[in-house]
């Protein structure tokens, strides 16, 4: 889910977010998964802590930034997170599940997420970055998401082949 507040300092949106939104959708808190964008690993604004340390004392729960699960490193390069979300969308069956409301989201899968291109300094050379628009933002989420669903799978397929010698895959991520 992603909720945008515009114009509203970030524990205020914190605290919204969980007693209005999360403790009816998800009030035991067993599954969820709240990754952020690595810009949010930054200490600013008017507090001391980064939007992660901040969102994970008022939810209560883990907040990370999103991570490449190959490098490890913050997930600021574009392709891994298309990685991911391609990942999902072409896995047989139902990888990728939308719900219907999610408006922006499927506009942004349509035609709403566009790619500009960007000519590299001192070169002739050309880059390809998304259009920071409405669309972009939902897509950015869904790929740091997905980024790291992915990643905690296959480090979950990982440990399990190191604790028990299974060889067992999980449908789940895949290389």
């Amino acid at each position: 889910t992603k909720i945008n507040a515009k114009g509203m300092f970030l524990r205020p949106f914190a605290r919204y977010l969980n007693t209005v939104i999360l403790s009816n959708i998800y009030p035991e808190r067993r599954r969820l998964i709240v990754t952020g964008d690595p810009a949010g690993e930054q200490p600013g604004g008017t507090e001391e802590k980064s939007a992660q340390e901040i969102f994970s004392e008022e939810l209560g729960v883990s907040v990370e930034a999103a991570k490449d699960p190959a490098t490890g490193n913050l997930a600021v390069r574009l392709t891994p997170r298309l990685d991911a979300v391609n990942h999902f969308l072409l896995l047989p069956g139902p990888g990728l599940i939308i719900d219907p409301r999610c408006t922006t989201l499927i506009t942004g899968f349509k035609n709403g997420y566009q790619m500009r291109k960007i000519k590299k300094p001192g070169t002739d050379e050309y880059a390809y970055e998304p259009d920071k628009n409405e669309y972009s933002h939902v897509q950015d989420a869904l790929q740091y998401g997905l980024l790291r669903v992915r990643g905690e799978a296959v480090t979950m397929r990982q440990s399990s082949r190191l604790r028990t010698g299974s060889t067992r895959r999980y449908d789940l991520a895949g290389p």
